[in-house]
């Protein structure tokens, strides 16, 4: 009976702990002191990289200095990021604990991280199309209308090959990118990479949306094309 009872005990405790590794506050001191909230914490859960998930799992190839924007108006700035694109999530470095976490996505607004010379902006924003929920979108274009980009990662079946290990695989894992306009009043509205799906979003306004596409000498087949034709429509009012 008393080993029995060692037993539950024993289980109630593992839960506990397991639960406080969840829940608990991580206090990032990597902050600069131009950040709102030196002593400040920063809560997530740990993460523990899966086998074969520093190469396909993630949207950055590497850890990237970064910021994060907190709802509630906290910043912290020089935190160590990754945007994980295989289940939508920001991962952050700990180096104090020299763990890595999942930050609390409740509790995010945005983030940008700063690597080969460019820097990546990503809002947080409830999705209400098919699968609503909160999600990261990469801000392409910022203005009356945003062109935002949702990177995610899907897991595949494949023909038997080999990895870099030589170990055999059936699963390919593939990038992915949906892009939107959108506006807080208009909702999101998908477009695709082409002169047709950019022409499509304002029916009433073709021939004025292909002279602008002349006009902006860019290719609409590449994110920069679309990039430069929001610029362009800002410009003309097409947004108002």
């Amino acid at each position: 009976m008393k080993i029995r009872l060692f037993i539950v005990l024993l289980a109630f405790m593992l839960i506990g702990i397991r639960f406080s590794l969840v829940a608990q506050d991580f206090n990032l001191k990597v902050l600069n002191e131009t950040s709102n909230r030196l002593a400040g914490k920063l809560t997530g859960s740990v993460f523990y990289m899966p086998p074969g998930g520093n190469l396909n799992h993630f949207y950055h190839s590497e850890w990237l200095e970064g910021n994060i924007l907190l709802t509630d108006g906290d910043r912290f700035e020089g935190v160590r990021l990754r945007y994980l694109a295989y289940g939508d999530e920001l991962v952050a470095y700990n180096a104090n604990l020299k763990q890595l976490f999942i930050v609390d996505k409740e509790k995010v607004a945005e983030f940008d991280v700063t690597g080969n010379g460019s820097n990546q902006k990503f809002v947080k924003i409830y999705f209400n199309g098919l699968l609503p929920e909160d999600r990261y979108f990469e801000q392409l274009y910022e203005g009356t209308q945003q062109l935002l980009a949702f990177r995610f990662i899907e897991k595949l079946n494949s023909g038997l090959y080999k990895d870099r290990l030589g170990r055999l695989r059936n699963t390919v894992y593939v990038m992915n990118t949906h892009y939107y306009m959108y506006a807080p009043e208009t909702a999101f509205k998908k477009l695709r990479t082409n002169r047709k799906s950019v022409i499509s979003l304002f029916p009433d306004r073709k021939k004025e949306l292909r002279r602008l596409i002349r006009r902006s000498n860019s290719s609409v087949k590449n994110e920069t094309g679309p990039i430069e034709i929001f610029r362009l429509m800002e410009e003309e009012g097409f947004f108002f």
